[in-house]
């Protein structure tokens, strides 16, 4: 276990098992996504330890679950209302307890997922994240420090508004999901600028049909930049997406390697 995310590396996001045999065959990637459940489910830290892959375990956050419970039309009703609010204290002592879990078991980086915003929008009122969910975002990550576990933060969309206060949470980096190659770079930016890493770099949306090399390049370009950590945006959707994905990364890792035997 590490007590320090790495600042620069590639990945991939929830890929397994579909895509297992395309990673043990073309790809030695530096961390993979892998949900909560199927890491405390399975052997999969064993099998990570033994290729060196680290793990980064995702916990679904408060707005996830009270998605699930309420939809996303009934979370600001589920927040204002007495239930709602009894809900989310009893949602909160769950993920604390998962972070544990996790930690516990060998996770080398914590991964809290909520969405905050879609593609194009926001999905939850700025002040409801603010002072109902901000807090518990804090606790996290300080329960997450506690255990010397890194955190980092993802949600689908525009999400740097609230870069500060995840930074200053204690959160060491986002995971960065959205469509369009320009926001990216902007969302990439502003990661940097608040102090955390960003994660991502590869739009699931799209990947086809756009070539492998424009899209190297692409994620080049981001990583050129600055810290980074390469990989999909959690969107790749088949095998064919999944194989696209892993030509991009091998070529990463090349130019990785290229620039590291450069340095020496």
């Amino acid at each position: 276990m590490v007590d320090q995310l790495s600042t620069v590396g590639f990945g991939l996001t929830w890929v397994i098992p579909e895509g297992t045999d395309l990673i043990s065959k073309s790809l030695a990637p530096s961390f993979l996504f892998v949900d909560c459940d199927r890491f405390l489910g399975s052997n999969v830290r064993q099998r990570f330890d033994k290729r060196h892959i680290a793990a980064f375990v995702s916990i679904t956050g408060p707005l996830g679950i009270l998605a699930d419970k309420y939809g996303d039309r009934g979370i600001q009703h589920a927040a204002e209302s007495r239930e709602g609010l009894s809900y989310i204290a009893a949602v909160a002592d769950r993920v604390s307890t998962t972070i544990r879990s996790v930690a516990q078991g060998g996770a080398d980086a914590i991964v809290l997922c909520d969405d905050l915003s879609g593609d194009s929008c926001p999905l939850a009122d700025p002040l409801f994240v603010t002072e109902r969910l901000m807090p518990l975002y804090r606790r996290f990550a300080g329960e997450a420090g506690q255990l010397d576990v890194p955190i980092a933060f993802r949600s689908m969309g525009d999400i740097r508004e609230y870069y500060p206060a995840l930074s200053e949470a204690g959160y060491a980096a986002v995971h960065i999901a959205h469509p369009h190659r320009e926001q990216v770079e902007a969302l990439f930016a502003a990661a940097r600028a608040n102090g955390l890493t960003p994660m991502g770099g590869i739009p699931g949306t799209g990947i086809l049909d756009y070539g492998v090399a424009s899209t190297t390049d692409f994620a080049l370009g981001l990583l050129d930049d600055g810290p980074a950590l390469i990989c999909d945006d959690g969107q790749l959707q088949g095998t064919e997406q999944i194989a696209r994905a892993t030509q991009v990364l091998a070529r990463v890792r090349a130019a990785i390697q290229a620039g590291s035997a450069g340095e020496a």
